[in-house]
């Protein structure tokens, strides 16, 4: 047990005989892809770290953080006792070490010197957490109101391209809105520099039948987010990086996604104010006929 938690980042400050007294009061749980290992409001007696696998935070059907192995969640059960603030879902199969917030106070508390240091490092953990759950929160309600904003699908894509455009340190990006009538995506907006044109950019989207694009090579990396409402296929919000500018971080993926499930009651709206614009063409049209 020492040396697997000696291998964990946020433990290894501690001495061996400090970790073995640690191995006694822990408890492994291993949880199945999709289950829950705690829900919102919960007691928050425990945290937990991820000796492997992935964990999402949810607050409701938002996604607000993975948290990856060898991190911990659940912490701020060691500082207040309150309810779990949200849900944490397993993303994977995973593996988990449990502990008790009051073993591992004493733990703490007994090895006062790195338990300073571990705290200090649960402190910073949960404000850039916070900070980005706030950017998070921003970014959805800002998106939200271009969103029901109503305009043209150019309109809608301007907006949302523009929003985010810096946010996810882009070079490049460009909105696919699918044709009902050709079974094909059509560029309706782009933005800076992409490494695929419209014409590939179009193919590869009706390749991934929905599912999320990643496509890294020389040229860069590319992330697209299907947009779909009600399980239908409405387009592609696509963002790049061009050059050796690395690739997206799990935090831009998610708020890509939330904006993404946004965008799709606007495509719908649009192409209702253009059902309704074309009736009543066609009206004018049949009077000036009479």
């Amino acid at each position: 047990m020492i040396e697997k938690l000696k291998k964990i980042r946020i433990l290894e400050i501690f001495p061996d005989e400090a970790l073995q007294k640690l191995g006694e009061m822990l408890t492994v749980e291993n949880v199945s892809k999709d289950a829950p290992v705690f829900r919102e409001n919960d007691p928050g007696s425990s945290l937990y770290i991820v000796e492997s696998g992935k964990v999402e935070i949810r607050k409701g059907s938002r996604v607000l953080s993975i948290i990856e192995p060898g991190n911990i969640f659940g912490e701020m059960s060691l500082f207040e006792d309150a309810s779990r603030s949200a849900d944490a879902v397993a993303k994977t199969d995973v593996s988990l070490y449990k502990v008790n917030n009051g073993d591992f106070r004493r733990f703490i508390f007994d090895n006062p010197q790195p338990g300073l240091k571990f705290l200090f490092g649960a402190v910073k953990e949960i404000s850039r957490r916070l900070r980005r759950t706030s950017e998070y929160l921003i970014t959805v309600y800002d998106t939200g109101r271009i969103v029901s904003a109503g305009g043209a699908l150019e309109e809608i894509s301007e907006g949302l391209i523009g929003r985010l455009f810096e946010e996810l340190e882009a070079t490049g990006a460009m909105m696919l809105i699918y044709n009902r009538f050709t079974d094909f995506y059509d560029v309706v907006y782009s933005r800076g520099t992409v490494i695929l044109d419209g014409e590939d950019a179009s193919r590869k989207a009706s390749e991934s039948s929905g599912e999320r694009i990643m496509l890294s090579d020389d040229a860069g990396v590319l992330l697209g987010e299907p947009v779909t409402e009600d399980g239908m296929p409405l387009g592609y919000i696509i963002f790049e990086r061009t050059g050796d500018s690395g690739g997206f971080t799990t935090e831009q993926m998610i708020t890509l996604s939330a904006v993404a499930s946004q965008a799709g009651l606007g495509i719908l709206k649009a192409y209702s104010r253009q059902d309704e614009e074309a009736r009543r063409r066609l009206e004018e049209k049949r009077m000036g006929g009479a």
